[in-house]
């Protein structure tokens, strides 16, 4: 099984804004980032495609799936609760952020989840698909959830895991064979 992970185009959001559950649109520059990102896979007949809810996932997952795909709400972005769509700088002083950025793995944002809440669903996800007859995958998704896979497949640290670079349109791939799992690349 061959599955490719990808995080969702660049949005219609202010740098520095955390916005994991809210859903916000993406940018004037989706129809080019997509053609960038369609010069990175492979044609895509016979692939079963699964998406997060949110509608930056979703409009990328209809384009390339022409409207057949599969939402999932496992793969929507880490919820950081109260915090959505406040800016990062404005958090640092909160108490409740101090306490978070310590312990993230453990600790969730007020009213949100944790790293380890997040790693859980994806990890369920990920293992209910490996179990499937699909040869060939596309899962469009948030670069939290695509690290949250890489940490398991190989077993890193959920704390590391956030070390990893994903670039918007960006794409990493899984292959499973007989198996073994493997990470072909990430963030092309």
């Amino acid at each position: 099984m061959d599955i490719y992970l990808i995080r969702h185009t660049s949005l219609n959001c202010e740098k520095g804004m955390c916005y994991g559950h809210s859903d916000i649109d993406v940018s004037e520059n989706f129809n080019v980032e997509l053609e960038l990102l369609k010069s990175k896979l492979p044609e895509l007949d016979d692939f079963v495609f699964y998406s997060s809810p949110l509608k930056r996932c979703a409009k990328l997952a209809s384009f390339l799936a022409n409207n057949d795909y599969i939402t999932d709400k496992r793969l929507k972005e880490h919820n950081f609760g109260d915090w959505e769509l406040k800016k990062w700088s404005e958090l640092v002083d909160c108490k409740h952020f101090q306490k978070w950025k310590f312990d993230f793995v453990n600790n969730p944002s007020p009213s949100g989840e944790s790293t380890a809440e997040v790693y859980k669903r994806c990890e369920e996800f990920f293992e209910e698909l490996i179990k499937k007859d699909h040869k060939k995958v596309v899962v469009v998704t948030h670069s939290g959830v695509i690290r949250m896979i890489v940490a398991k497949i190989l077993g890193m640290p959920l704390d590391k895991a956030f070390s990893l670079g994903l670039d918007y349109a960006s794409v990493s791939k899984v292959n499973i064979d007989r198996q073994i799992i493997s990470i072909e690349y990430i963030n092309r």
